[in-house]
């Protein structure tokens, strides 16, 4: 990855024709003086676009992205009527191969299957909250197979699988709205679920409140990130990030972490062994309200410091920065999905890919679409593995999606 942000940083030289749009990377940071700026200019064009084989104007295909090792699982919840599928791709041969289209053995109009995904090892995490459930897919010689499908521990909990998030046996289904009195209010839950033999009973159910998560409207669970024994619950109307841990089999929860007021901060979250992204896309920063991405670092003793916060130079009004992020590695990844671009194209959307130094950013480059076309929405969703950074861009209803991939 690291050869990624430097070949494309090298684009500045070898390919002068090349107009950097955003004129460098502007590093808001606690405790510390900004990192130089660096040159930002877009790659002429991307290594890969993937469409699945069966795809049609209005899927949504990269909603929603996950990656682990050389397997992608890439949602379009908008297939087939509001249905919705999931496509898995693998890394063969250097080229990505499109190897499992996936559906829920239930699916109906409207349930939108893939508006969430997660991926470890060999376990898929689908989120279909249109249907109010999530769906584990298990691979057994060389074939994806639904296993099980999860289900709110409280009839009241609404929108469950608008987020999900796996880790190892742990599972973890958002539903960032609830029936109260009739009523349906932005106040939500986490499910956790644990793996045990074949089945995936739950553990416990999460909220940012004692009585059923009753912290106003908070929207507690619209995303959620989960690596090792930690969870990261985002409440973006609130602008909170929750983080949980367990020790013997309980949840305990262990920091909060608040935002800037009205920034949307929890609105993405990504989670690493000993770094936490959130995003704020509705962050006033530099006074454009274009978005921001806060990084946070693990400190002795188990804190959550945070160390950076950053958003491109020149960011435009309403760009979104922070909608969507990934982290792998040293690599952090951010979309900007109703930014106008370098073309000035309506809510074409764009991408940035950091690279952290010692909890700070070192460097920055910016992945645009070649051909971008008005709200095409790029940057909805991104992930990032060790060598190549994806991302989503559903478009609008007169287009299938498309993912971009670009790598080293």
């Amino acid at each position: 990855m690291l050869k990624l942000i430097a070949q494309l940083l090298g684009v500045v030289v070898i390919a002068a024709l090349v107009v950097a749009i955003w004129p460098g990377a502007a590093l808001e940071e606690s405790g510390a003086v900004a990192a130089t700026a660096v040159p930002i200019v877009a790659p002429s064009s991307p290594a890969t676009q993937l469409r699945p084989a069966q795809s049609a104007a209005g899927d949504g295909f990269g909603q929603a992205i996950a990656v682990d090792g050389v397997t992608a699982v890439i949602g379009a919840p908008q297939a087939s009527d509001g249905r919705g599928a999931v496509t898995v791709f693998s890394l063969q041969n250097g080229r990505w191969q499109e190897t499992a289209h996936l559906t829920a053995s239930d699916g109906a109009p409207g349930h939108t299957f893939g508006q969430s995904v997660a991926i470890s090892g060999q376990t898929i995490l689908v989120g279909a909250s249109g249907h109010n459930a999530a769906y584990l897919f298990e691979q057994a010689n060389g074939r994806w197979q639904q296993t099980a499908k999860l289900l709110p521990g409280s009839a009241q909990d609404f929108h469950f699988g608008r987020s999900v998030a796996l880790a190892g046996d742990t599972a973890v289904v958002g539903a960032p709205y609830r029936y109260i009195q009739g009523e349906m209010v932005s106040t939500g839950s986490v499910a956790v679920f644990t793996r045990q033999g074949e089945s995936w009973p739950q553990q416990t159910r999460l909220t940012s409140g004692q009585s059923g998560g009753r912290v106003g409207s908070d929207l507690f669970g619209w995303a959620v990130a989960a690596q090792g024994n930690i969870i990261a619950v985002g409440a973006h109307l609130q602008d909170k990030v929750y983080l949980y841990e367990s020790a013997n089999g309980q949840w305990r929860e262990t920091a909060v972490l608040p935002g800037d007021r009205g920034g949307q901060f929890g609105y993405s979250l990504a989670l690493a062994p000993q770094s936490l992204l959130v995003g704020a896309p509705a962050t006033d920063a530099q006074a454009t309200r274009g978005g921001t991405a806060v990084l946070f670092m693990r400190q002795t003793g188990g804190n959550w410091a945070e160390t950076a916060r950053f958003a491109p130079e020149g960011l435009r009004p309403g760009s979104r920065f922070g909608w969507s992020v990934a982290l792998s590695g040293d690599v952090a990844v951010s979309g900007m999905r109703e930014s106008e671009g370098q073309r000035d194209v309506e809510e074409s959307g764009g991408t940035f890919a950091f690279r952290i130094a010692n909890g700070r950013t070192a460097q920055s480059v910016a992945l645009y679409a070649p051909n971008p076309a008005p709200f095409e929405h790029m940057g909805t969703a991104v992930a990032a593995s060790t060598d190549a950074i994806f991302a989503g861009a559903p478009g609008p209803e007169s287009a299938p999606g498309t993912v971009y991939i670009f790598k080293d």
